[in-house]
């Protein structure tokens, strides 16, 4: 591989995967989430990977597995489900099988992204999206927002919408919504910035169904 060789299509790759909190500086007590695209290029002392369903037959997925093994510095730990990554042989290797079953988590929080909410949406808003600020509670109502005010500021994409539903049907149901980030956004075409909000979601299992795990498990 050329290293010096840059290309605009990776450019592009990186970027329309990015959040804004992953350009943000890393601090030692902070544990960094990132897709093994994302994590090109950086190095930790220590790497989790999480390989759910892996298939490491095609030199694609060797590729990606190589990449996300080769960013840690000190220590590398590998949780797989499948035969996947058996036949790797190394010096200070420990292998542990764990066969318990592990409950999903009782909470899941969702940062959301640009494509997660109508952009659109944002722009005959400006004057009500000005008194929000960062960690600002609203209240969900189908696919709208609103402030404390009873005002609409947010209205979810139809992408996140299905994300919703297939949360839902996993037993989970949306628990709050708060103000993450206020950033600025250019329409293409437009001469102005306009001010959009990017929410945090929780979604929280439903009672019936954790009770109901742990009865037949």
């Amino acid at each position: 591989t050329n290293t010096s060789r840059k290309y605009k299509s990776d450019w592009r790759s990186y970027l329309s995967e990015s959040k804004i909190q992953d350009f943000t500086r890393i601090d030692s007590d902070i544990i960094y989430v990132s897709t093994i695209h994302k994590a090109k290029g950086k190095e930790f002392y220590n790497v989790f990977i999480m390989l759910e369903n892996f298939d490491a037959s095609t030199d694609e997925a060797k590729r990606k597995l190589y990449v996300a093994m080769t960013r840690a510095k000190s220590n590398l730990s590998i949780h797989v489900d499948s035969n996947s990554v058996d036949g790797i042989s190394v010096e200070n290797l420990e292998r542990i099988e764990d066969n318990s079953y592990h409950n999903p988590p009782l909470e899941i929080v969702m940062q959301l992204g640009l494509k997660d909410v109508v952009l659109d949406y944002f722009l005959n808003r400006q004057h009500t999206l000005r008194e929000l600020r960062s960690g600002d509670r609203l209240h969900i109502d189908g696919p709208e927002c609103f402030d404390s005010t009873g005002h609409r500021v947010l209205r979810f994409s139809n992408k996140f919408l299905v994300e919703i539903e297939t949360k839902r049907n996993l037993g989970y149901e949306v628990k709050s919504v708060a103000v993450n980030f206020m950033v600025y956004w250019l329409k293409e075409g437009a001469e102005e910035e306009s001010l959009i909000v990017l929410p945090e979601v929780w979604f929280v299992k439903r009672l019936h169904t954790v009770i109901s795990k742990t009865i037949t498990s």
